[in-house]
């Protein structure tokens, strides 16, 4: 049994990607992903955040559904050190505007449909850069900062209910 300490998840994923590149990552209905297909994408998901100015302690709020593009898109976040936060779906619009003035967030990634509907509120309006969360085709030299276990990785806002 290995004693290796790891001191975030990306870590603890990219050693699963050595150690089992070809074996399932994630199987969800009718698609599944490889540990060696799905640290590339990751890798070229980490080199888009990064071309559009995505860095280390940058905040990015995420609406992007359960799946493998959300797992994909957040061990991105993760990989360069940025801190994705989520809010709850069932937020009103006046709990959302608040979560979004609170946490400052530097980028949104989320379908097409979440920025026309930004475009009523104005703390999404307000966040300056906007994302896709479809899967990036091109790779890129990827630079990925060192991480502290005090450095903060996520932040979650919910209604209280969950």
């Amino acid at each position: 049994m290995s004693t290796q300490t790891y001191f975030n998840i990306t870590e603890l994923f990219y050693h699963a990607c050595k150690a089992y590149p070809d074996r399932f990552a994630i199987i969800e209905e009718n698609n599944s992903i490889t540990f060696s297909q799905f640290e590339q994408e990751i890798k070229n998901t980490i080199a888009y955040l990064q071309k559009k100015g995505i860095k280390k302690g940058d905040r990015i709020l995420v609406f992007v559904g359960m799946g493998i593009d959300l797992y994909r898109i957040v061990l991105a976040i993760f990989s360069i050190g940025a801190v994705a936060v989520f809010v709850d779906e069932w937020v009103n619009i006046k709990r959302l505007s608040m979560c979004c003035k609170i946490a400052k967030c530097k980028a949104i990634i989320a379908p097409f449909t979440y920025r026309v509907a930004g475009l009523f509120i104005t703390e999404i309006r307000k966040i300056p850069v906007f994302l896709s969360h479809k899967k990036q085709l091109q790779t890129a030299q990827i630079n990925l900062p060192s991480t502290a276990v005090t450095d903060s990785a996520l932040i979650t806002f919910t209604t209280g209910s969950t």
